[in-house]
């Protein structure tokens, strides 16, 4: 790459938590109907763990992350603080202009 940098590009979470062995922590920014699972593998690997809202689209899904985020092997942390709210109602309804007209918010790919 230009800037000296090496991405290393896996196809899932565990292949990457089996082949970078100096990880100290993950960021979770995914859909969040995979918050669970993936924060779930992180955590069970020993990494801290910051998860955007919400935190899973289930119930169960949140119940498992705190549950396994207190079995840890090692001390991890789980921030469920996180947001991205641009799609919310509320976001879009206080996003019309003076004029009425709603406004669309920038999107981030």
């Amino acid at each position: 790459s230009r800037s000296g940098i090496t991405v290393n590009d896996y196809e899932s979470t565990e292949e990457m938590l089996a082949a970078e062995k100096s990880l100290d922590a993950a960021i979770v920014a995914t859909p969040d109907f995979v918050h669970a699972p993936i924060t779930n593998l992180c955590l069970r690997a020993g990494l801290h763990v910051y998860c955007e809202k919400m935190m899973s689209n289930t119930i169960e899904g949140a119940r498992s992350m705190v549950a396994t985020s207190a079995t840890g092997m090692r001390a991890v942390d789980f921030f469920p603080a996180g947001i991205e709210s641009r799609r919310l109602p509320t976001w879009l309804t206080s996003s019309r202009s003076a004029s009425g007209r709603r406004q669309t918010p920038a999107r981030s790919n």
